[in-house]
């Protein structure tokens, strides 16, 4: 408790929020309700701050859905969503970017360590594959995940692997078996209806 209070502290006091990078945004609170402002993450903690008109607010992960924002250093829209790192229920939830949605969504972190350095590239990232609200780390894609795409879609999803010469167990190719698989199925359903 002393420990958050602190990280609490530190995080709203007027120095540490000028180090910080405010972006215009919104989040989706756990109750549904959304709100806008300017708004800051320390990923590390899995806290936000957001910044309204009005107020500050200091928000853990554990009261969020997702936020979302525009990052104009990498001209780029950011989405995140707060998810736990597994099914028990006192586990605790951090916060992830969504680097692919879908069926199957890929969502990214970073260790605690690289969340408070700058300049961050996609290698200082931890990659998993969401999948029916079960977190996966993505180097074990092709043991956990894949066989059951395969399954599920027939011989469209073999014959792509096949014959772009895709390695499962290659994290950038399993990104891309993962978005063609995700277009599959929104194509699949859009054909049956």
């Amino acid at each position: 408790m002393k420990k958050l209070f602190f990280v609490l502290l530190v995080l709203t006091t007027p120095l540490a929020a000028r180090d910080l990078e405010w972006h215009d945004g919104s989040v989706v609170l756990a109750s549904r309700n959304v709100l806008t402002g300017k708004i800051a993450m320390e990923p590390g903690f899995d806290l936000v701050l957001l910044r309204t008109a009005d107020s500050c607010l200091v928000l853990p992960a554990h009261k969020i859905l997702s936020l979302y924002f525009y990052d104009a250093d990498e001209n780029i829209n950011r989405k995140f969503v707060s998810l736990k790192e597994n099914e028990n229920p006192r586990a605790p939830q951090h916060f992830y970017e969504v680097v692919l949605y879908g069926k199957v969504n890929v969502v990214r972190r970073l260790p605690f360590i690289k969340s408070r350095s700058k300049g961050a590239d996609a290698h200082d990232y931890v990659y998993f594959v969401q999948q029916e609200n079960a977190l996966t780390k993505l180097d074990r894609f092709n043991k956990d995940i894949y066989p059951s795409l395969l399954s599920s879609s027939g011989s469209l999803l073999a014959d792509f692997v096949s014959a772009n010469r895709l390695d499962p167990t290659d994290a950038a190719q399993a990104i891309r078996i993962i978005e063609y698989y995700n277009h599959t199925q929104v194509a699949g359903t859009l054909a049956r209806h």
